[in-house]
């Protein structure tokens, strides 16, 4: 595949100043075959005038409306509405290097790879104190994706920072329109729950830490509170979707990873309380 055209997906809701930066960020990319496909998730701060303005100057920068609220309908809309032979997906808060797209695409045509994702880092609002280089390297912190220096199959690429071959939206679908969040609802799995049907259909995802960008950490997601409400969440998201337990991750010796370990087996808990109740519900 030489110079394919990718498609590069925001979506977004109610978030205009942080997408006016990754829009310029993603026009001044050195690769050149690729548009910009913003997705607007019924936002009412302005962002459909700014993208139709914007759209005067920067013709690869294309607009869609969808009303139905849920990043996963958002998600499945880009999909149905991409042009790209590759799909590439990431926050509407991302600050991008000018290299990414270019490295994106070297990792598909230099790899047998369906789905490729990269390094996230943290884009901090000032980092917290309790927060040390050690714990973060543990991966606890929300909005950030580590998985070394090399190059290596992994079984999920976040939200943030994935892509995938078209070929695997045409045998897999879309997105689950039952999880992910909605409007201003945390909710979490749809990216977990679609790289698991990717696998299971034979699929091969790729880490690449050169394909990085920057995710934006503000304050109310540094505290420990906020770390372990969405450590709870994971927990629901990965038993709903039946994601097998991280043993690796599990036997983390840290006493706060070990803490954030406790509350993400309460949430699978509680999902799996919630995927039984349902069940009995439909007998």
């Amino acid at each position: 595949m030489t110079n394919p055209m990718v498609s590069v997906v925001v979506c977004t809701y109610n978030r205009v100043s942080d997408l006016r930066e990754v829009v310029d960020d993603l026009l001044a990319q050195t690769y050149d075959s690729y548009e910009i496909l913003v997705v607007d998730n019924n936002s009412t701060d302005g962002t459909p005038h700014y993208v139709q303005e914007k759209i005067k100057t920067a013709p690869r920068l294309r607009y869609c409306l969808e009303m139905q609220q849920g990043k996963s309908f958002a998600l499945n809309t880009s999909i149905q509405e991409a042009h790209g032979d590759i799909v590439a997906f990431m926050d509407d808060d991302c600050r991008v290097p000018p290299e990414w797209l270019e490295a994106l695409v070297a990792a598909y045509c230099e790899t047998e790879a369906d789905a490729v994702g990269g390094r996230i880092k943290p884009r901090w609002n000032g980092r917290p104190s309790w927060l040390t280089l050690r714990l973060y390297h543990l991966g606890i912190l929300p909005g950030t994706f580590d998985r070394g220096n090399s190059r290596c199959a992994v079984d999920w690429i976040p939200g943030g920072n994935m892509s995938f071959r078209r070929a695997v939206f045409d045998q897999v679908g879309g997105f689950d329109t039952d999880i992910g969040p909605v409007g201003n609802i945390k909710r979490y799995g749809e990216e977990l729950a679609f790289c698991a049907g990717a696998l299971r259909a034979g699929f091969e995802i790729l880490y690449d830490p050169s394909v990085w960008l920057w995710h934006k950490v503000p304050r109310k997601r540094q505290s420990l509170s906020y770390v372990l409400h969405h450590a709870f969440g994971v927990g629901v998201a990965n038993s709903l979707i039946q994601r097998p337990v991280n043993r690796e991750a599990a036997r983390a010796m840290h006493p706060l990873k070990v803490l954030i370990n406790m509350f993400t087996g309460a949430g699978r808990l509680y999902g799996l309380a919630l995927r039984r109740r349902t069940k009995s519900l439909l007998m």
